[in-house]
């Protein structure tokens, strides 16, 4: 028996090597018109945890969006006052993260002196 075995296990990983090389489609062919679908491609599991890291808030404004919420769960100010602060917060902080230390840096380096003629 162990020689049937190894046999069919070659057969079996060449076949799971040729489903991995093709994408599995299906195709429609109609008097005008052909379609082709395929199965999407999803990326692996490291570039999705990178993805959802990069997403997640620092540990200081959790903490700041958490505070938001327990001076809002005990009524120490209205809820809408504070999902306004908390988004204006968001939106600021957005925003300063794309470009603001980037054209500080360039703002800085273009004050160099010329010398004069």
């Amino acid at each position: 028996m162990p020689t049937k075995a190894r046999t069919r296990q070659p057969a079996t990983e060449a076949r799971r090597t040729r489903e991995r090389e093709t994408p599995r489609t299906a195709k429609v062919d109609l008097p005008f018109v052909t379609a082709e679908f395929r199965v999407p491609q999803l990326p692996n599991r490291e570039d999705m945890a990178e993805t959802a890291r990069s997403l997640m808030p620092s540990a200081r404004e959790a903490a700041y969006y958490g505070g938001l919420v327990l001076l809002a769960a005990f009524e120490m100010i209205e809820w809408p006052v504070a999902a306004a602060i908390g988004v204006g917060a968001a939106v600021l902080g957005r925003g300063h993260d794309r470009g603001g230390r980037e054209e500080h840096e360039a703002a800085a380096h273009a004050r160099v002196p010329t010398p004069r003629q």
